[in-house]
């Protein structure tokens, strides 16, 4: 089964997210928007891994966040990897918790190497992923977000702090209508 870990966002977020993505589609072609209600925050992907493997991915889920308590989250700025330029993914930034959520990433990490997962080789970059762009694609990005070369200026955006207080392992499903998402277990 294809799993990831990951932390929620609440539905004043995903809903904020659905506005700026109407925004965007009226001047964006060649982007697949990300389904607000399938938007969160991606601590670890772990990829294919077999079932029996699940109780000491949670073992090591449990001991990644042994003493991290409860901390709020908040999201402003929109940006795109790898560039503005040429951008493949069209990302929201964290403002406010993003020291907390890179020392998680980071120990979850370590810990997961440890059981053979591949560790990551760039450094932790807490963001919300909400389209990604189409192969053979080059969407022009707006204005504000590419020095004035484009006449559409999103608004800003900004959401306020939430406390995130669970972190989850999640089975990522593919289908042809998007990835289905299912709750393996809560931590």
């Amino acid at each position: 089964m294809r799993v990831f870990i990951a932390t929620k966002i609440p539905d004043s977020v995903r809903e904020k997210i659905s506005i700026l993505q109407e925004q965007l589609k009226e001047t964006q072609t060649g982007v697949r928007w990300v389904n607000p209600d399938n938007v969160h925050l991606t601590l670890k992907f772990l990829g294919e891994v077999e079932e029996t493997r699940i109780s000491e991915i949670s073992s090591a889920i449990k001991s990644s966040i042994k003493g991290i308590l409860p901390f709020h989250i908040s999201f402003s700025s929109l940006d795109a990897f790898p560039n503005l330029k040429y951008p493949k993914v069209l990302w929201i930034g964290v403002k406010e918790g993003k020291e907390k959520l890179i020392e998680l990433m980071s120990k979850l990490d370590t810990s997961l190497s440890r059981l053979g997962f591949e560790p990551e080789t760039r450094k932790p970059s807490p963001h919300l992923t909400i389209g990604r762009v189409k192969k053979n694609k080059n969407p022009r990005l707006p204005k504000k977000l590419c020095g004035g070369q484009e006449k559409f200026e999103v608004q800003s955006f900004e959401t306020r702090s939430f406390l995130t207080e669970k972190v989850y392992l999640i089975k990522s499903t593919l289908t042809p209508e998007g990835p289905e998402y299912t709750d393996i277990a809560e931590y």
